[in-house]
């Protein structure tokens, strides 16, 4: 039995990415109910109507502490966890997994950098960050956040970036015109006050710099 405790972002990508090599039932959890993971459900749907066996994939949602989460990968009939999510909660999970020395994959939060040389084509590095940095409204693991720049290319590359986010429209996520929008208040509530100190603190930045840095981010 493998434990997969996916995150809310992208439920039916990580699941198809994690439960095809397990080879064995593979239960997964969801890490919020209050942000329910349908299409994870509909991933087990599809498996019933094409005959995979019951219980080869069970979808279980609920939180981490004292929940779903905590239970799966604290129990002893579980021979494996698979994670992606934050940092915190990897280290609760590897905690867990010791007991018994079980395997644990852990696909953690970081601060994803791009590198912009002088050299590059500068089109082809602007459209690459755009999507890389706001791709799903930038709710993913992955994505670009942070941009070090070579000095020669860096206004040209600063000026053609923000004409492209100046350009975007936030919208549903089913609209290719758009580039989706945060999936919930919550996560609303606690990102724009981060977005408004950044924006301050590059301002700041960038005068204090001048010409004599070499990188900006």
């Amino acid at each position: 039995m493998i434990a997969v405790v996916c995150p809310w972002n992208l439920p039916l990508l990580l699941m198809t990415w994690k439960v095809g090599p397990a080879r064995w039932p593979a239960t997964r959890w969801s890490s919020s109910r209050r942000k329910r993971q349908s299409t994870a459900t509909l991933l087990g749907e599809v498996m019933n109507k094409v005959g995979v066996p019951k219980g080869v994939y069970n979808v279980v949602h609920g939180f981490g502490p004292d929940s779903a989460g905590a239970f799966l990968t604290s129990h002893p009939g579980v021979n494996g966890i698979t994670f992606t999510g934050q940092t915190g909660t990897g280290t609760a999970i590897m905690k867990a997994g010791a007991e018994g020395i079980r395997p644990v994959s852990l696909e953690l939060g970081g601060k994803n950098a791009a590198l912009v040389f002088a050299d590059c084509d500068l089109d082809v590095a602007v459209n690459t960050v755009t999507r890389s940095a706001f791709e799903n409204c930038g709710q993913v693991c992955l994505g670009t956040e942070r941009v070090y720049v070579e000095r020669p290319v860096f206004d040209k590359f600063v000026t053609a970036l923000k004409a492209k986010a100046e350009g975007m429209t936030p919208g549903r996520p089913d609209d290719p015109a758009t580039k989706g929008r945060w999936s919930a208040r919550n996560i609303r509530t606690r990102c724009c006050p981060t977005t408004r100190k950044r924006k301050a603190k590059a301002r700041r930045s960038s005068s204090a710099a001048g010409s004599r840095t070499c990188w900006r981010s």
